[in-house]
């Protein structure tokens, strides 16, 4: 077992950004620098919460429409590992793999369906 798990950030996927920058606003969160040029958007909130708000056409984008149909519209769970070949190991038959893909920002992921519902694990890629 790796124990890999380096951080868990929570995630919605929309189809309207404004609209959960307007949202997320409302209940008291303030935008986070974003120069990544993606289209994402973090929040924090005055106790530390936080969550990651990411448009579902990068979904589309990195991993195609159907993976983007079954995680749009909710909140999951965003969880950097050291290694994914080696969570993917971890969990075993605990976790079906949907897609993965080496992705535009520099990350290797995995979306995952698990019985707590789907969720991405990710690495982040040297250079």
């Amino acid at each position: 077992m790796s124990l890999t798990a380096r951080e868990i950030t929570s995630m919605q996927i929309v189809d309207d950004m404004d609209a959960a920058a307007e949202a997320f606003a409302a209940l008291g969160f303030q935008p986070v620098a974003n120069e990544n040029g993606y289209p994402t958007a973090g929040w924090k909130a005055e106790n530390g919460s936080s969550v990651v708000v990411v448009s579902r056409q990068l979904l589309v984008k990195e991993f195609g429409e159907e993976i983007a149909d079954k995680v749009a519209k909710r909140a999951i769970s965003y969880v950097f590992v050291e290694c994914v070949p080696d969570a993917l190991e971890d969990l075993g038959g605990s976790a079906q793999v949907l897609a993965e893909a080496v992705t535009s920002y520099g990350t290797r992921e995995a979306i995952i369906e698990t019985a707590g519902g789907p969720m991405i694990i990710a690495e982040r890629l040297e250079g």
